[in-house]
């Protein structure tokens, strides 16, 4: 059992390693410069809590706002330093402790240290070598990423720009070992949120006390920012795919809730999605269209194997659901795209150390890679409508349900809930 996530780290090694591999991809005389990002104001004087950007964390195993990560290399040999903020005790008074260089170095495992005060000289020499080889992020969102890229084109232009963000696309598509123990610890954590939080549901609750109960769970266990918004969607709000201003008004008998919640471990995600009945006990409407949700899920996990393709996954999906609304008596027959109408998002997505982690569209799928498969069924006439998502890892033959231990049986969630034997009376369809 996780008692504070923050004990769980990635190794240096695995930083290093990243490294290493960007090199062999990269012209021999070039420079990679990646940004770690800067906090954002959310009002006054006060900011969002930070949040690292994933390529630069992917390379260098620091979370720490506006820090630098710098690779030299030429034929010879390759330097990588970081460049962070110096230990300022009056602002650390009040903002708290920055890194030490020595714990820059342990965590990161690079050549050199710096602070951020002589990154500017170093970057101008860089600059105005013309024959290096300027590797970085595109920085499509405004922060220090984009402006220094915006620089660049300005002194020098774009021919000698190599962009990073496809290289360590295909990189994190495919999870090392130790990747992937974070998103079973990350998994755990969001199974041990869901379980506390459900325990609301036996004496009544809203969609806030759910909300806030799931992110209680993981910030008290070292989580204190999901991977994502925490989404709880009650009745008509089910059809709100993203629901995250949840309601405080008492959640009625007789509907579905949809939860949609992941804790990070370690820099990586899980993304786990669950509907459930209000009243504890399925009616029979409920039922059926969960038990058809599930054949979708089902289905897609019997696919997935090396060498499929998401769009395979999602063509899969589309196929199955518009078969099992037909049994439903939702719609007639399959061939004239009247399923399409209950069927408003794809099923599967990379997960890693972004929700929807980075990948390379409709590249063929590898062993190691780590998928979120998530499909919905959404209908207004019955009121209701919900997703199921599994955590998956692609294996040699097939695949590896990571949160296969989180209860998605109809009859395990019942007893999960432990609202049967009558407590509560659900309300006829």
């Amino acid at each position: 059992m996780i008692s504070d996530a923050r004990n769980y780290r990635l190794p240096a090694s695995f930083f290093a390693g990243n490294r290493k591999r960007l090199l062999g991809e990269i012209p021999k005389y070039s420079c990679v410069i990646l940004f770690a990002g800067e906090k954002v104001c959310m009002s006054a004087d006060s900011d969002y809590r930070f949040r690292v950007d994933s390529n630069f964390f992917y390379l260098s195993g620091i979370e720490q706002e506006d820090s630098v990560l710098l690779i030299r290399a030429d034929e010879k040999e390759a330097v990588t330093t970081l460049f962070v903020h110096s230990n300022d005790p009056l602002k650390e008074r009040w903002s708290g402790k920055r890194m030490t260089v020595s714990e820059v170095m342990e965590k990161s495992g690079v050549d050199e240290v710096f602070f951020l005060e002589t990154f500017e000289d170093t970057a101008a020499t860089i600059l105005a070598d013309s024959a290096c080889i300027l590797v970085t992020d595109s920085g499509v969102r405004p922060g220090p990423a984009s402006r220094f890229l915006e620089r660049v084109k300005k002194d020098r232009g774009e021919e000698k720009i190599l962009p990073i963000a496809p290289i360590l696309a295909r990189f994190r598509m495919v999870k090392q070992h130790c990747e992937i123990e974070m998103i079973r610890k990350a998994i755990e954590l969001t199974d041990l949120s869901l379980r506390e939080a459900l325990i609301l549901l036996r004496e009544g609750t809203s969609e806030t006390g759910l909300c806030s109960a799931i992110n209680y769970a993981m910030s008290r266990r070292g989580c204190p920012e999901p991977a994502f918004p925490t989404i709880v969607a009650a009745g008509l709000n089910n059809f709100c795919l993203h629901h995250d201003e949840p309601e405080g008004d008492p959640i009625p008998p007789g509907v579905m809730i949809q939860i949609d919640a992941g804790a990070t471990v370690g820099g990586l995600c899980a993304d786990i999605s669950r509907a459930y009945p209000s009243t504890g006990i399925f009616s029979d409407k409920q039922s059926a269209l969960y038990e058809a949700v599930c054949a979708c899920l089902k289905k897609i996990i019997t696919m997935i194997r090396p060498g499929i393709r998401i769009s395979d996954i999602n063509r899969t999906f589309r196929d199955i659901a518009a078969e099992k609304l037909i049994e439903l008596k939702i719609v007639d027959r399959q061939e004239t795209g009247e399923a399409n109408v209950y069927i408003w998002h794809n099923a599967a997505h990379h997960l890693g150390m972004d929700v929807h982690d980075a990948c390379i569209k409709d590249r063929p799928i590898e062993t190691n890679a780590v998928l979120a498969i998530e499909p919905g069924l959404y209908v207004r006439e019955w009121g209701m409508g919900f997703r199921l998502e599994e955590d998956i890892r692609v294996t040699e033959n097939g695949c590896e349900v990571l949160s296969s231990f989180i209860a998605r049986d109809r009859f395990e969630v019942e007893d999960l809930l432990g609202m049967s034997g009558g407590m509560i009376p659900c309300r006829p369809d």
